[in-house]
Parts: C-alpha cells; sequence; structure tokens
C-alpha cells in the first residue's frame, strides 16, 4: 500500500475522530466504505493501528459527542473487519464487541442510522461459526427482533428480515436452538392470541405487532422454499399458526376490514401450505395443498376483500412458479381430470383484465380463448372468479383492480413460466382491444380520464413479448396489435405519453410479428391491417410533442430497416406517404436535438435501401446537408448521427467522386478536433469503413485476397500471388495515408476519453492483422517480447510508446493541425507507411490500453487518495467544516 495514501487516510481518520467534525452529509463516507469493501489494496487500511484507535475512539467510553454519522461509519467500518474470524477472535476486537452489544443501547436508539450500523454489525457475525456462537450465547437476535419491531424504516425491516433468516440457516440442523430463536420470533402473536381478534384486524399495520411479525415470518417461509429449514414447519403447526389465522379471519369486520392486514394473514397461510411439501410431495399432499390455498381465496372472496384475494393469489402463484423444479402442484376435479395449481391463480389473477376488456369484445379469438381457460380450470375457481368479478362491479373501481391485478402480474414476471405469460398476455391483448375500439364514447372517456392503466396495458405488453420471445404460435392476438396500436394513437383523447408507449409496442410488434415467409407475398398494404400506417406516420411527424415525433422517427427507422430484406412492400409506404422527404425538410430541422438525432438515425437507415434512395433521397442533397450538420450542429448527439450518416452513404456508394475529397477532410477533423466522443468514434468507424471498402475493391473477400480475382481498376481478371497482394495492400496503405486515416487512427490513440482511444486500437489491430497475414510485417514479430518496446512499469509503459507515436508524428504535426485549427491538405496528413507499419510492429497495443486503463483507475475521481484528500479539503483538514472556498459536490 502506497506510504502516502496510509498517511493521507491516517489524517483522515483523526480527522473524522474530532468531537467537533460535524457531518451534514454522509455521502462520502459512504464512497469511503464502498472502496474500502470492495477493492482489495483498500482492505489494507482496515488493518492499520490507527483504524483500530478510530474505532475505540467513536464507539467506547460513552463518547456521545461524536457525531452520529461518524458513529454509523465506525460501526460500519467494524462490521468490515469482524467478517474475518481471525479479527475477530481477537482480544481487543472481542473485548470492543462485548462492550457495544452490553454496555450500548443501540437497539433503543432513536436514530435509525445507528440502528443500521449495529444490525450491519452483527450480520457480519454470521459470516463465520465464532461470531454464530458469540450471538446465540448473547441472544443478541433479542436486539435484532427489538428493533424490527420498533423502527419503520424499511432499510431496517430488510436487514434484521436478513439477519433472522441468515441465522436459521446457519443453526437449522440445531433443533433446540431453532426452536428457542422462533419462539422468540413468534413471541408477539403467541402474546396476543388471546386477546380480541377483531380488535387485532382493526389495528394500524404500523403499530401491530402481530402485523409486524407477519412481514418477518413471510421473509423466513419464503426463504425456506429455496433453503428448507426442517424445524420451522414442525414448529409452526405446534403453534397452531394455521387455526390462528383463519380464527383471525372469520373474526375480521367486513363491513370495513383492514385489507392491508388480511392480505399479510393471507400470505402467511399460503407460505406455510408451500413449506408442508418440504416435509411431503405425494400426489395425495400436492391435492391437498392445491385445496387449501383455493379455500384460503375464498374465505377472503367472502370478507369481500378483493385486493387480499389478488395479493394472495399473486404470493400463490409465485411459489408455485418457485418449487416447480420440484414439485408441479396440481390436483383432479370432478371429472378426474388432472389440472394444474398455477392456472387456477393465473385465471384469478386476469379476472379485473377480463372485466374491463371481454364484455364489448365477442369474436372467434375471444370464444377460443374462454374455451381454453374453461378447460384448465375447475368448477371451484370458476365460481370464485365469477364471485370476484360481481364484487368488482359493485365497487365501480374495475378500472383501478384492473391496474393492480395488471401491475401485481408484472410483477412476477421475472418466475412465470411460458403459459402463465401467454395467458396473461392474451388478457392484457383483449384489454388493448377494448381501447381500440373506434367510435365508443365510453371508450374515449376511459383513455383521456385513467391513461395510467393504457399505459401500463401497452408497457405491460411490450415487456411480456421482449421477456418471453413470444409469437403468432404462441397467441393470434399478436397479429393485431398494430392494428390496436394504430387506433389507440388514431384517438384525439389519447395523452403524449401513451402515444409514445404505443409508438414503443407498435415498433416491437414490426420487428417481431411480421412473417417473412408471408411477407414477401405481399404486394401492397391496401386493405390489410398495415395499410392506414404510413397516413398516420405522416400525421404524427407534424406532432406537437416532441417525444412523439421522436417515437415516430424510432419507429420508421425500424420500417426502414426491415423493408431492405424482410418487408420490401414498406418501400412503397414510404415513398407514397412521403416519409423520407419529411424526414430530410422536417425532422433533421426541428427544435429538439433528439428528433433531429432520430431523424438522422431513421435517415441512415433509408439510405441504405437502394428504392429509397434512388426514387426519394437522391435528389435531395443528403451528403452535403449531413456534411454541414456535422461541420455546425452544437449538440453532440446530432453530429454523432450524422457522422454514422456518412458512413452508411460512403460504404452503400451514395457520395459521388467529387465530394469524397469534401468528405475526408470532415471527417478526418471530426476524428481528431470533436468535442464528443461518440462523434469520434462515428468518423473512426468510417474511416475502417474506408478501409474495408478501399481492400474489397482490390478483391478482398471476407478477410481474405481469392487467388483469381476482376480488377476494377484493370478492367480485367488478375492472378492474385503473394507479392501482388503485398502490393496492393501498400497501395491502400498509401492511399489511407493520403486521406489522412493513419494519422486520424494514430492521434486517437493518444484521445483523452479511453472509448476513443480503445476504437482507435481496434481498428489499428485490425490493419495490422492485414499486414502480418500478408507478409508486410515479418512473422517472427509475434514472438518479440513487448518489454523491448514496453516495459511492466505503467508510467514508463506510457513514456515508451507516447515517444515512439509522438515521433512518427512530429515531422507533420504542427503542419497537420493547421494555424488556426483549419484542416490540413491530404500532402500535410501524410504518414509514411512503413514507419506505420514499424510503428504497429513494436508497440503491443493492446497492451498498453490495458495499462493505461489501469493507471486512470488509480487517479482522478476512482481514486482512494483523491478521494481521502477531497474529504480532508471539505473540511479546510481541520474538522470545523467546509472550508471558504470548497465545493461540497467534489466529494461526490
Amino acid at each position: 500500500m502506497n506510504q502516502l495514501i496510509e498517511e493521507t487516510f491516517s489524517r483522515t481518520l483523526h480527522l473524522l475522530g474530532n468531537p467537533q467534525c460535524k457531518i451534514p452529509d454522509d455521502t462520502y463516507l459512504q464512497l469511503l466504505l464502498s472502496k474500502l469493501s470492495k477493492e482489495e489494496s483498500a482492505k489494507k487500511l482496515l488493518i492499520l493501528p490507527v483504524c483500530e484507535a478510530f474505532i475505540k475512539n467513536s464507539l467506547e467510553d460513552g463518547n456521545n459527542c461524536v457525531d452520529v454519522s461518524i458513529k454509523v461509519f465506525s460501526l460500519q467500518i467494524l462490521a468490515l473487519l469482524l467478517t474475518e474470524e481471525e479479527k475477530f477472535m481477537s482480544p481487543e476486537y472481542k473485548h470492543l464487541i462485548i462492550v457495544i452489544s452490553r454496555d450500548y443501547n443501540f437497539k433503543e436508539s432513536k436514530s435509525s442510522s445507528l440502528q443500521l450500523g449495529y444490525v450491519s454489525l452483527l450480520l457480519s457475525l454470521l459470516n463465520h461459526g465464532s461470531g454464530i456462537k458469540y450471538i446465540l450465547e448473547k441472544e443478541l437476535w433479542k436486539d435484532i427482533l427489538l428493533i424490527h419491531q420498533n423502527d419503520r424504516s424499511i432499510y431496517i425491516r430488510r436487514e434484521t428480515q436478513k439477519f433472522i433468516v441468515t441465522l436459521l440457516g446457519a443453526v437449522k440442523h440445531d433443533k433446540p436452538m431453532s426452536e428457542i430463536i422462533l419462539g422468540d420470533v413468534f413471541s408477539p402473536m403467541t402474546a396476543k392470541k388471546d386477546v380480541c381478534s377483531s380488535h387485532l384486524a382493526r389495528e394500524e399495520d404500523e403499530t401491530n405487532p402481530i402485523s409486524l411479525t407477519i412481514d418477518l415470518a413471510c421473509s423466513i417461509l419464503e426463504a425456506s422454499l429455496i433453503n428448507p429449514l426442517p424445524t420451522l414447519f414442525i414448529f409452526l403447526t405446534g403453534f397452531d399458526l394455521e387455526p390462528f389465522i383463519f380464527h383471525l379471519l372469520d373474526h375480521a369486520i367486513e363491513t370495513n376490514p383492514n385489507h392491508g392486514f388480511l392480505a399479510k394473514l393471507g400470505k402467511l397461510l399460503c407460505l406455510f401450505h408451500f413449506n408442508a411439501l418440504n416435509q411431503s410431495s405425494t400426489p395425495s399432499d400436492l391435492a391437498v395443498i392445491s385445496e387449501k390455498i383455493l379455500s384460503l381465496l375464498t374465505t377472503l372472496m367472502k370478507k369481500r376483500s378483493i385486493s387480499s384475494v389478488l395479493a394472495v393469489a399473486l404470493q400463490s402463484h409465485s411459489c408455485a412458479c418457485k418449487i416447480k423444479n420440484t414439485a408441479e402442484v396440481s390436483f383432479e376435479d370432478e371429472a378426474g381430470k388432472r389440472l394444474l395449481l398455477k392456472d387456477q391463480l393465473i385465471y384469478i389473477l386476469v379476472t379485473p383484465l377480463l372485466l374491463v376488456s371481454l364484455p364489448s369484445i365477442t369474436n372467434e379469438l375471444n370464444s377460443n380463448f374462454m374455451s381454453h381457460i374453461c378447460e384448465t380450470t375447475s368448477s371451484t375457481t370458476q365460481h370464485l372468479a365469477i364471485q370476484l368479478k360481481e364484487a368488482i362491479k359493485k365497487t365501480n373501481s374495475s378500472v383501478d383492480y384492473a391496474y393492480l391485478a395488471l401491475v401485481s402480474i408484472l410483477q412476477i414476471k421475472d418466475v412465470l413460466d411460458r403459459e402463465s405469460a401467454v395467458v396473461a398476455f392474451r388478457s392484457v391483448a383483449f384489454m388493448l382491444w377494448g381501447f381500440a375500439r373506434p367510435g365508443v364514447t365510453e371508450i374515449s372517456l376511459l383513455i383521456s380520464k385513467s391513461p395510467k392503466l393504457l399505459g401500463v396495458v401497452l408497457d405491460g405488453l411490450r415487456s411480456l413479448i421482449e421477456l418471453f420471445h413470444l409469437t403468432w404460435r404462441d397467441s393470434l392476438e399478436t397479429l393485431c396489435l398494430v392494428t390496436f396500436t394504430t387506433e389507440i394513437i388514431q384517438n384525439v383523447n389519447a395523452p403524449a405519453q401513451v402515444v409514445v408507449q404505443a409508438f414503443q409496442l407498435m415498433k416491437r410488434c414490426i420487428e417481431d410479428f411480421i412473417p417473412p415467409n408471408l411477407a414477401l407475398l405481399t404486394n401492397s398494404l391496401q386493405n390489410s391491417s398495415l395499410s392506414q400506417l404510413g397516413p398516420l406516420l405522416e400525421k404524427r411527424i407534424h406532432d406537437l410533442n416532441w417525444e412523439v415525433k421522436d417515437s415516430v422517427y424510432e419507429v420508421l427507422e425500424c420500417i426502414s430497416s426491415i423493408s431492405d430484406y424482410k418487408f420490401p412492400v414498406f418501400q412503397e409506404m414510404l415513398l407514397k406517404n412521403n416519409l423520407c422527404e419529411l424526414t430530410v425538410k422536417v425532422g433533421i430541422i426541428d427544435s429538439e436535438p433528439y428528433v433531429r438525432g432520430s431523424a438522422l438515425a431513421c435517415l441512415t437507415a433509408m439510405v441504405q435501401v437502394t428504392p429509397l434512395w434512388n426514387e426519394g433521397l437522391s435528389a435531395l442533397g443528403i451528403p452535403t446537408i449531413a456534411v454541414n450538420i456535422l461541420q455546425e450542429e452544437s449538440e453532440g448527439l446530432v453530429r454523432k448521427e450524422a457522422a454514422g450518416l456518412l458512413m452508411e452513404l460512403y460504404r452503400n456508394n451514395r457520395v459521388v467522386n467529387t465530394f469524397k475529397h469534401e468528405l475526408y477532410e470532415v471527417m478526418y477533423a471530426a476524428a481528431t478536433k470533436d468535442l464528443h466522443w461518440e462523434v469520434k468514434t462515428k468518423a473512426l468507424n468510417f474511416w475502417k469503413a474506408v478501409t474495408e471498402k478501399k481492400l474489397a475493391d482490390l478483391g478482398m473477400i471476407d478477410g481474405t485476397f481469392p487467388y483469381i480475382t476482376f480488377s476494377k481498376m484493370d478492367r480485367k481478371i488478375v492472378t492474385l500471388d503473394p507479392p501482388k497482394v503485398k502490393e496492393l495492400i501498400q497501395n491502400v496503405l498509401e492511399d489511407l495515408s493520403q486521406l489522412g486515416c493513419l494519422r486520424a487512427l494514430l492521434l486517437a490513440i493518444k484521445d483523452c476519453d479511453l472509448n476513443v482511444a480503445r476504437t482507435a486500437v481496434s481498428h489499428l489491430s485490425y490493419l495490422r492483422t492485414i499486414s502480418l497475414q500478408n507478409g508486410l510485417i515479418p512473422e517472427d514479430s509475434l514472438e518479440r517480447k513487448s518489454s523491448t518496446c514496453i516495459s511492466q512499469n505503467s508510467s514508463s509503459t506510457d513514456s515508451d510508446y507516447l515517444n515512439l507515436l509522438n515521433s512518427l508524428l512530429l515531422a507533420n504535426e504542427a503542419e497537420a493541425d493547421g494555424p488556426s485549427g483549419a484542416v490540413c491538405s491530404g500532402e500535410k496528413l501524410y504518414i509514411n507507411p512503413q514507419k506505420f507499419l514499424c510503428f504497429l510492429n513494436a508497440v503491443d497495443l493492446h497492451v498498453a490500453m490495458e495499462q493505461r486503463c489501469h493507471w486512470l483507475d488509480q487517479c482522478g475521481s476512482n481514486d482512494m487518495l483523491s478521494l481521502l484528500e477531497d474529504i480532508l479539503a471539505s473540511h479546510n483538514g481541520s474538522g470545523r467544516g467546509p472550508g471558504p472556498n470548497v465545493n461540497d459536490m467534489d466529494c461526490y
């Protein structure tokens, strides 16, 4: 460890240990803690004597003058130290932890930060056997339970639950100790067994000890699904958990029940039932679990607690998905047909969705979907769904419950299996269908009054498509989504944000749901579901909202891309509705930079399609427009897209020879002088495209030259023997040097942005590989040690390869930059190709780049020394608060 860093770290701890030091914001302390916990080199600072002295000074002897943030920081540092058993067993730290746990009343502190620090400290002891033994001997889990019951912070709840779950996992083979801990966990419920149940059900969640205990118990039971705790189910069975919960449910006030409390009771009982499968998972056990879950949902439905039914169904479905590799929960219906519990639960969850959409939709798809539902659900489930539907109708809040159900489904989409996801997707698609009915006054009012529901419908469909890669084979409704989204966008009541979400879904559908084999057979969009797409896009290009226009150009970019190879009929739509021309004349001059950037990206896709170029774009002077944007535009993201457009124009032969000289000059300037790193990388990619095109014109195919090829220069078939290939590549390097390509790549190596430097190294490596394969660089160069030109020391590495690079550039550096920043002529940009190859042969650029990255990691805002100096500077090095000329943001 660098001695300077150790000294600065010591000074920082002395500063923080000063009683006068006050911390208005602990952000930089958390940054320091993060480095101490993650960086191996920084962890060595923790073993310094000054660190131990700082911790003792902050935590011992009742030092109440120390700022709370510093005390918390001390606890967190101590937690890092005590994760190692050797440190915990040392007499100094063992005494300190005894004093902290015995004498300091952190568990009843009014500071949530101190309580969280104390919990983190005890959590660290669970990393080794000695710490676990100490916690058990001192019964420190009781401190954690007290904190859990008294504090309202979600962070503390999470950490206390993590502690109890981890401790129970550590002692799961010790039955007596597990029972003692579980007894303390459930003691609030034991103490309240004889209290009036209706009174408990009316208590607020924030003050109800049973409610807090249920939260903790649910965390334990959920963890036990993955890592079974043998004692848990036996303990809860002896505790009579199931009768106790049903007793509470039976006495809940039906006229005004506490739905949140009922949902917690239901989730706890659900998790209890699924944990029973850890004991036995025979077919009869699976059937019993299914019956109990459906019975629980029926009980909650009788309480008219719709949100509780949805919450418990969601929890049950999540549990069924988590244990599906161990057991598939199923049962037999009245006819003896085997049904899956998860199918019953997903139907319950989608019932509020279908209630909003299906009443007004009657067609074959609807009937097919409902038939599938009936085939996979039992009569009990169907009756429950009917009761749920009628209860929702009576509340006149069908939209709110549909929103709640859909958000709940999306919360567990990562654990859904494909079959359940398809059911959810089809249900949501029917909801969108309901919103997409034109001319229905009620729907227009619903869209304007409840855009939140429509927004989550659109985003939900898109997320399910992306996560499960759904196609028309899974759901025929996918083929209708473009039509549905078109109707939504055309609705004048749809807010701008909903229109944007509709365009995003439309883009996904166009990319995924047009079968290539059918698309190629389509000659026209007339009389198809896509017939209104062109006029719609043409209209929305002129929308007043910039986000809508931005989304339009993203859809147009997608359409243009697939029109070249997958769906050629889109070319007719783009030309007929003047979308190419509008992109040039309206999009790229928009007042919003994001819209201009999207329009240029769209234009980049369009110029690659030959019919679009020949019939709509070639006469619009696009190369000149793009060059002007690259030179004059103030926004980097727009210049970046302009550079990408110029690259595709060049790659696809859309630039006339008389314009190429100006193009090369502009792209050299962009690669070397632009202030935006993405513009530079795009410009460097342009130069690689120039290189590849020149090599391809000489006959290179897939990185190699064939033995016989047609020469465009000689206009005849020629034989390409090794000497001829070597000559051709030398000619290419000569041309690239005259154009400024080689100088641009070499200058980019020194760029302050690593992304630019990496791009340059990648392109130079390509040139080196081509030269090496064809004899321009000796084969034995591969065996040369990079240490001949680059030493192992990072500082001398920079010096060595930069000295070689500077010597190569020095001869023409001043002329290349120009007296006033002007672009120079080709002669002044020239780099001798032989010297260029010698440089590539002498320097391993990948090693140099890795060492440069390592050096940068040790400097700047990520450097430990820099952070410590910022902390000292922010307090003026004295501990009396920030200095007058210090910017607090320097510490972040």
